[in-house]
């Protein structure tokens, strides 16, 4: 009798597992795949450290944003003295000029003095427009006498920074003493070219008035 021939059908008839599924099956020699699970606790550790990275970078990010660093500290001291008991002033250039133009809006001063305190003693802006081939003042007692005009300024105010105008502090006591002034904290909104970055930076400031007792 002949051997009937096998028909096929198309249709999985390998050995199968007790759900229905196929059963995988090597042959003797062959490598079985292997599957790689990450435990629950491990994928909750990792993303809580990718979250944490961003966090801080995104810290960072709004840190920096908020402190700019436009404005030059000053570099020396300026010193002078009231030639009177009755007191004096102490006129300095705070921003000097430069070539690149750009407006800000200036939103608060705050001087830091090693006193800040004491009677007697004042602290007022300025800007100066200042008059050709004129130096910026550094330890003048009265600025206006190196602008061509001086304009008090009044918060908030748009300041353009640039080869024509100077931001001045002017330092006044009438009591015999020392004042010092170490820093000014400003706050200003940079322009649109730079996305309205707005914060507080601390520009130094070393200036001392002395009035004799």
């Amino acid at each position: 009798m002949s051997a009937r021939p096998q028909v096929q059908t198309g249709l999985d008839t390998g050995p199968r597992r007790g759900d229905g599924g196929p059963v995988q099956t090597t042959t003797l020699g062959e490598p079985v795949p292997a599957t790689v699970t990450t435990p629950p606790g491990a994928r909750r550790r990792l993303v809580g450290a990718a979250l944490a990275v961003l966090l801080a970078v995104a810290g960072w990010g709004g840190w920096v944003w908020s402190h700019p660093r436009l404005l030059p500290d000053l570099a020396g001291t300026v010193a002078l003295s009231a030639p009177t008991a009755s007191g004096g002033s102490l006129a300095t250039t705070m921003v000097y000029p430069t070539g690149d133009r750009e407006t800000l809006v200036l939103e608060s001063l705050r001087p830091v003095l090693d006193e800040p305190e004491a009677p007697g003693v004042g602290v007022a802006f300025a800007i100066c427009h200042r008059l050709p081939d004129e130096d910026p003042p550094g330890a003048a007692r009265d600025a206006a006498e190196h602008c061509r005009d001086l304009e008090p300024v009044h918060l908030p105010m748009r300041f353009v920074r640039g080869p024509d105008d100077l931001l001045v502090l002017t330092l006044t006591a009438s009591r015999p003493g020392q004042v010092h002034v170490t820093g000014v904290d400003v706050g200003y909104r940079r322009s649109a070219a730079h996305l309205w970055q707005r914060g507080v930076q601390r520009v130094r400031v070393d200036a001392v008035l002395t009035v004799p007792g």
